[in-house]
């Protein structure tokens, strides 16, 4: 039988954690993951889930996401130090997990991932990963081609914004994770 998540309260914990624009935009990626996952067919409660919780740990201190991360993950303690810019990623999952009680692999990798992606991503990671770059809050030159291809083929958008992201990374000087390199690659 599946879990009854309180989304109510993962809202009212969210707004304690973030800006407000950074809420807007969570509840923006949350609606947009409902949408995608409605024509993909997922479970529409796990896709706005990790839409509303990706960003949890975003605008927490360093430290504090070092913390969470090297309690929980020693393992990748060391390689996620040095990417600072996607450690709210896997803080936020763990916090995720943790605070809430949720041990489903689909939200935990969702959140994880949403950043750089990954080769082999679930549908709903999939969802989350497109998500985060197209919701409704988002305006830049290429967004309404990118939701236009959200909405017709998952797949195709997942690499379109990956391709759209590396390009974005390149032109502004920037590190590009691993993950996300082998994404491009595996196309």
């Amino acid at each position: 039988m599946e879990k009854d998540f309180d989304l109510d309260y993962m809202k009212y914990t969210l707004k304690k954690f973030v800006n407000h624009n950074r809420y807007l935009h969570s509840i923006n990626v949350s609606c947009m993951a409902e949408e995608l996952g409605l024509i993909n067919k997922l479970n529409i409660i796990h896709c706005k889930i990790a839409g509303l919780l990706h960003d949890i740990m975003k605008d927490m201190p360093i430290e504090f996401l070092l913390n969470v991360i090297k309690t929980e993950d020693a393992i990748n303690f060391n390689l996620y130090k040095k990417e600072i810019c996607i450690l709210h990623g896997l803080a936020g999952a763990i916090y995720v997990k943790n605070t809430f009680n949720i041990n489903n692999n689909d939200i935990y990798n969702s959140i994880k991932y949403h950043t750089v992606g990954r080769v082999d991503m679930s549908d709903i990671e999939k969802v989350i990963f497109v998500s985060d770059s197209i919701s409704y809050d988002r305006d830049y030159k290429d967004v309404e081609r990118l939701r236009k291809l959200a909405f017709e083929d998952i797949d195709i958008a997942v690499r379109e914004v990956c391709i759209s992201k590396i390009f974005l990374l390149v032109k502004s000087k920037k590190r590009i994770h691993f993950n996300t390199l082998e994404l491009y690659h595996s196309f």
